[in-house]
């Protein structure tokens, strides 16, 4: 855990006033997500409580300089609070009754969708670390250790993760002067890391086709073969990397970054943080689409939009919306303008 001695450490946490609930999905199209992050210093438990369920805004728990939050491109200065994010596995009433979380959690909120149709129970917890930790790593293992004494939460959650609020959220309070023991749960999950990499090393371990260790080179050989210019194809990359990141794969993201730079000469990294974040971990996707895509496009050289059908004449269709492109003079679209 490093210092930073140009910021002064006080704690706290960033919010957003204009995000209220979570958003319509074709309205994320016009926030920057990754920018315009106010700090709140010195804001403690109960403020983080009443920004969430009160006033329904969406926070972040670092100080990012300059506002601009990005897991790749932005500069981390502090963070204190941890917020772990339920969809299953854990009721919330087994929430509330559960042993470790009533001397750890500070509160429990439910979501916007929670008890939603086919939904279930959906609600995130929010803790607070004994320490001021300047690192987005030791931050990332602190929230692995946490999951690791409480399992079961998203585990796309990391350092740099926007958590939406819900101003008629069910709370429920469960100590705010608890605290999580950074030092204890830091270790944990370092220890837990480098003996997974001692077993990944083993020389049997890589004879198996499809091991986890392999799995960063074999989307990285997929995305080589996927052209990143068609709007169509950066969206369904984002979503499927984002269903892998659910699965356990914490490096999706700047693969996803550097894959939407490569050929790209109006990329931003702004717009790869906004759409990233539009996604859930539910999304439709994984291995085995990306693993077809790539298989797609290496066999019709020269398309950069997928196409599922074609005409009856044998030639594959191409999209009204890329006959007539629409330029728009929002920055927040400049993904839209991607030519063909």
């Amino acid at each position: 855990m490093n210092t930073n001695s140009e910021h002064k450490l006080e704690g706290g946490f960033s919010f957003r006033r204009d995000i209220i609930g979570k958003p319509n999905p074709k309205d994320l199209r016009y926030l920057s997500l990754g920018s315009g992050w106010v700090w709140a210093p010195k804001a403690d438990a109960e403020m983080l409580m009443t920004c969430l369920t009160r006033y329904g805004w969406a926070v972040t728990s670092g100080h990012w300089e300059g506002g601009h939050k990005s897991k790749n491109n932005g500069k981390l200065i502090q963070s204190e609070f941890v917020l772990l994010d339920f969809d299953a596995n854990l009721s919330w009433e087994e929430c509330q009754k559960d042993e470790y979380l009533s001397q750890r959690a500070l509160f429990a909120y439910t979501t916007t969708s929670h008890q939603a149709q086919a939904k279930g129970d959906r609600f995130r917890i929010a803790f607070q670390s004994d320490l001021l930790i300047t690192d987005p790593k030791s931050v990332d293992l602190l929230i692995k250790g946490l999951r690791m004494k409480v399992p079961g939460s998203d585990p796309a959650i990391n350092s740099a993760s926007l958590l939406y609020g819900n101003p008629k959220a069910e709370v429920h309070v469960f100590d705010f002067s608890n605290r999580l023991p950074a030092h204890e749960l830091i270790f944990a999950a370092a220890v837990s890391d480098e003996l997974r990499r001692i077993r990944f090393s083993r020389t049997n371990f890589h004879d198996q086709p499809y091991d986890i260790q392999q799995s960063e080179r074999r989307v990285r050989r997929w995305l080589e073969q996927i052209p990143n210019t068609a709007y169509s194809t950066w969206i369904t990359v984002a979503g499927c990397l984002r269903a892998i990141e659910a699965q356990g794969h914490p490096w999706t993201f700047e693969a996803f970054d550097e894959w939407s730079a490569r050929d790209y000469a109006a990329y931003d990294p702004n717009e790869v943080d906004r759409l990233w974040e539009s996604f859930d971990n539910a999304n439709p996707g994984g291995f085995n689409k990306l693993k077809h895509l790539a298989e797609w496009f290496k066999s019709n050289p020269g398309l950069d939009e997928y196409q599922q059908k074609q005409n009856t004449e044998g030639h594959l269709p191409i999209s009204s919306n890329h006959k007539n492109r629409i330029k728009r003079n929002d920055s927040s679209l400049s993904f839209k303008d991607r030519q063909i």
